[in-house]
């Protein structure tokens, strides 16, 4: 009888640890989603890097590429939107690129990932900062963000020196 009773704790027992394994397979953090427009001098920032740095530093931050609207949603992953909710510094670059030639970007995916669409922050360093460093350095930023959980629309109006 006490062997029965052993043997069907273990298998209930085990039933649980699958369970709690399956149940945990595949899961993502809470997020924010966020999106916005930024503007230099009062115009439209198009095709510039944004970087959500986790603050003080913390497991993830975001990144996002404004479109020639200067419109930017930021992805927490390639196929994910939003970020962790949390406190950031936020860095905002133009040292990525810019429109090819003819003026426009060329398109290579969905428009739901900003890093589909050339040009591309892969290109870092091929174009001259034109933002001070108060906003385009990680070290000197005196751009803040606070992200919480939901939709959080983040404008950033900067400004020249």
């Amino acid at each position: 009888m006490l062997g029965v009773l052993s043997r069907s704790l273990y298998c209930l027992l085990a039933a649980g640890v699958v369970l709690l394994l399956l149940t945990g397979c595949g899961s993502h953090p809470a997020t924010g989603q966020v999106s916005g427009v930024v503007t230099y001098d009062g115009e439209p920032l198009p095709y510039a890097d944004i970087r959500f740095i986790p603050d003080p530093i913390g497991p993830r931050g975001a990144i996002a590429k404004t479109d020639q609207a200067g419109r930017y949603r930021l992805m927490y992953s390639v196929d994910r939107a939003g970020i962790i909710p949390g406190n950031y510094r936020v860095v905002i670059s133009t040292r990525g690129g810019g429109p090819d030639a003819s003026g426009a970007p060329e398109s290579t995916g969905s428009s739901d990932n900003p890093y589909e669409t050339e040009p591309s922050s892969m290109t870092a360093g091929a174009g001259r900062e034109m933002l001070p460093m108060r906003y385009a350095s990680s070290r000197e930023t005196v751009l803040v963000a606070e992200v919480v959980e939901g939709d959080n629309s983040l404008d950033f109006h900067l400004e020249k020196d």
